[in-house]
Protein backbone atom coordinates (compact mmCIF):
# COMPACT_ATOMS: atom_id res chain seq x y z
CA UNK A 1 0.00 0.00 0.00
CA UNK A 2 1.12 2.92 -1.02
CA UNK A 3 -0.33 6.61 -0.22
CA UNK A 4 -1.36 8.20 -3.64
CA UNK A 5 0.79 11.34 -3.11
CA UNK A 6 4.11 9.39 -3.16
CA UNK A 7 2.96 6.93 -5.43
CA UNK A 8 4.57 6.52 -9.14
CA UNK A 9 5.06 3.74 -11.57
CA UNK A 10 7.68 1.84 -9.99
CA UNK A 11 5.00 1.54 -6.46
CA UNK A 12 1.69 0.17 -8.48
CA UNK A 13 1.85 -3.49 -9.77
CA UNK A 14 -1.50 -5.09 -11.02
CA UNK A 15 -1.82 -8.44 -9.85
CA UNK A 16 -4.96 -9.89 -10.69
CA UNK A 17 -3.19 -13.32 -11.25
CA UNK A 18 0.52 -13.93 -10.91
CA UNK A 19 2.17 -12.95 -13.88
CA UNK A 20 6.08 -13.46 -13.49
CA UNK A 21 7.28 -11.11 -16.13
CA UNK A 22 4.96 -8.16 -14.61
CA UNK A 23 6.40 -8.55 -11.06
CA UNK A 24 9.96 -8.84 -12.50
CA UNK A 25 9.05 -5.49 -14.24
CA UNK A 26 8.37 -4.30 -10.94
CA UNK A 27 10.51 -5.51 -8.32
CA UNK A 28 13.41 -4.99 -10.45
CA UNK A 29 13.76 -1.25 -9.03
CA UNK A 30 13.28 -2.06 -5.38
CA UNK A 31 16.25 -3.91 -3.20
CA UNK A 32 13.90 -6.31 -1.75
CA UNK A 33 16.58 -7.19 0.32
CA UNK A 34 16.33 -3.77 1.97
CA UNK A 35 13.16 -3.30 2.73
CA UNK A 36 11.49 -3.83 6.04
CA UNK A 37 8.18 -5.27 4.82
CA UNK A 38 6.27 -5.59 1.76
CA UNK A 39 2.77 -5.66 1.66
CA UNK A 40 0.77 -7.78 -1.61
CA UNK A 41 -2.70 -7.46 -1.57
CA UNK A 42 -4.34 -10.23 -3.72
CA UNK A 43 -8.01 -11.12 -5.40
CA UNK A 44 -8.16 -14.57 -5.43
CA UNK A 45 -11.75 -14.72 -8.01
CA UNK A 46 -13.66 -12.42 -5.77
CA UNK A 47 -11.85 -12.43 -2.66
CA UNK A 48 -9.27 -10.12 -1.35
CA UNK A 49 -6.47 -11.11 1.19
CA UNK A 50 -2.61 -9.84 2.24
CA UNK A 51 0.06 -11.15 1.92
CA UNK A 52 3.04 -9.36 3.97
CA UNK A 53 6.24 -10.12 3.36
CA UNK A 54 8.86 -9.28 6.30
CA UNK A 55 12.29 -10.09 4.20
CA UNK A 56 15.38 -9.39 6.33
CA UNK A 57 13.45 -12.08 9.08
CA UNK A 58 12.48 -15.12 6.11
CA UNK A 59 9.19 -14.35 7.39
CA UNK A 60 5.53 -14.27 4.79
CA UNK A 61 2.38 -13.98 6.54
CA UNK A 62 -0.88 -15.15 4.87
CA UNK A 63 -3.70 -12.60 6.23
CA UNK A 64 -7.64 -13.65 5.11
CA UNK A 65 -10.80 -12.28 6.90
CA UNK A 66 -12.26 -15.77 6.05
CA UNK A 67 -9.78 -17.93 7.66
CA UNK A 68 -8.67 -19.28 3.90
CA UNK A 69 -4.57 -20.31 4.13
CA UNK A 70 -4.11 -20.09 0.39
CA UNK A 71 -1.07 -22.50 0.38
CA UNK A 72 -0.24 -22.16 -3.25
CA UNK A 73 0.05 -18.61 -3.14
CA UNK A 74 2.26 -19.12 -0.53
CA UNK A 75 3.96 -21.49 -2.22
CA UNK A 76 4.45 -19.19 -5.41
CA UNK A 77 5.36 -16.20 -3.55
CA UNK A 78 7.89 -17.89 -1.71
CA UNK A 79 9.09 -19.66 -5.05
CA UNK A 80 9.35 -15.89 -6.72
CA UNK A 81 10.48 -14.13 -3.49
CA UNK A 82 13.38 -16.15 -1.85
CA UNK A 83 16.23 -16.08 -4.77
CA UNK A 84 15.30 -11.98 -4.54
CA UNK A 85 16.19 -12.44 -0.26
CA UNK A 86 18.90 -14.91 -0.61
CA UNK A 87 21.35 -12.66 0.88
CA UNK A 88 19.86 -11.63 3.94
CA UNK A 89 17.52 -15.03 4.14
CA UNK A 90 17.90 -18.54 3.37
CA UNK A 91 13.82 -19.29 3.45
CA UNK A 92 10.88 -18.17 3.60
CA UNK A 93 8.52 -19.04 7.06
CA UNK A 94 5.03 -19.39 5.51
CA UNK A 95 2.30 -18.52 9.09
CA UNK A 96 -1.21 -17.91 8.76
CA UNK A 97 -1.81 -15.42 11.73
CA UNK A 98 -5.48 -15.69 13.22
CA UNK A 99 -6.85 -12.11 12.79
CA UNK A 100 -10.12 -10.64 13.07
CA UNK A 101 -12.46 -11.99 10.57
CA UNK A 102 -15.34 -10.57 8.42
CA UNK A 103 -19.05 -11.68 9.39
CA UNK A 104 -20.58 -11.31 5.96
CA UNK A 105 -19.77 -12.06 2.09
CA UNK A 106 -18.53 -8.44 1.62
CA UNK A 107 -16.26 -6.99 3.49
CA UNK A 108 -13.23 -8.57 2.80
CA UNK A 109 -11.45 -5.63 1.24
CA UNK A 110 -12.03 -3.39 3.86
CA UNK A 111 -10.15 -6.02 6.41
CA UNK A 112 -7.42 -6.34 3.75
CA UNK A 113 -6.75 -2.38 3.45
CA UNK A 114 -6.92 -2.29 7.33
CA UNK A 115 -4.55 -5.18 8.00
CA UNK A 116 -1.84 -3.59 5.59
CA UNK A 117 -2.90 0.00 7.17
CA UNK A 118 -1.87 -1.78 10.88
CA UNK A 119 1.32 -3.63 9.55
CA UNK A 120 2.55 -0.54 8.21
CA UNK A 121 2.24 0.99 11.55
CA UNK A 122 4.11 -1.56 13.36
CA UNK A 123 0.88 -3.17 14.47
CA UNK A 124 1.97 -6.24 16.50
CA UNK A 125 -1.42 -8.06 17.64
CA UNK A 126 -2.44 -10.25 15.73
CA UNK A 127 -5.86 -10.91 17.71
CA UNK A 128 -7.05 -6.83 17.02
CA UNK A 129 -5.14 -6.54 13.27
CA UNK A 130 -7.44 -4.74 10.90
CA UNK A 131 -10.35 -5.56 13.47
CA UNK A 132 -11.01 -1.86 13.86
CA UNK A 133 -12.26 -1.09 10.10
CA UNK A 134 -15.46 -0.94 9.18
CA UNK A 135 -17.10 0.30 5.83
CA UNK A 136 -18.32 3.74 6.97
CA UNK A 137 -14.86 4.18 8.62
CA UNK A 138 -12.69 3.96 5.36
CA UNK A 139 -15.53 5.52 3.77
CA UNK A 140 -14.62 9.05 5.71
CA UNK A 141 -11.07 8.56 5.92
CA UNK A 142 -11.26 8.57 2.00
CA UNK A 143 -13.54 11.60 1.75
CA UNK A 144 -10.77 13.40 4.19
CA UNK A 145 -8.20 12.40 1.99
CA UNK A 146 -10.04 14.72 -1.15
Amino acid sequence: MVPAKCADKRTKLSLTSFNKSEADKFYKHLEVCEKELIIIPICDNVHWFLAALYPRKGQLYIICSLGQTYKNVAYTLKRYFLPRISRVAQDIAVSYPKVPRQNNGIDCGVFTIYYGSDLIQNHKDWTTLGGHGSRVKLLKELEEMK
